[in-house]
């Protein structure tokens, strides 16, 4: 879970200098959606231009389902199998 923890803590940090960059926007997916902080990360991307999601992986289509209007996420985004991905 530690792992776990640190990747989010530097993700979110690079959600924050993303938009000093130049170039395209910052391409991300989404491994796993049961834990609340995703949410934070939904939002950046639906708010910011600097920030594309590009995948969503998930085993339950109900908690993708769950924020996908919210988060205005293509259904073309889920994926049931993270290698597919």
């Amino acid at each position: 879970m530690g792992l776990i923890r640190s990747a989010v803590v530097m993700l979110l940090g690079l959600l924050g200098t993303a938009a000093a960059a130049d170039g395209p926007p910052l391409r991300i997916v989404v491994i796993g959606l049961v834990h609340g902080h995703v949410e934070g990360v939904l939002w950046a991307a639906r708010e910011r231009a600097d920030l594309e999601i590009v995948g969503v992986y998930d085993p339950d289509r109900a908690l993708f389902d769950k924020h996908k209007t919210k988060y205005r996420l293509a259904d073309e985004l889920y994926f049931d199998d993270l290698g597919r991905m």
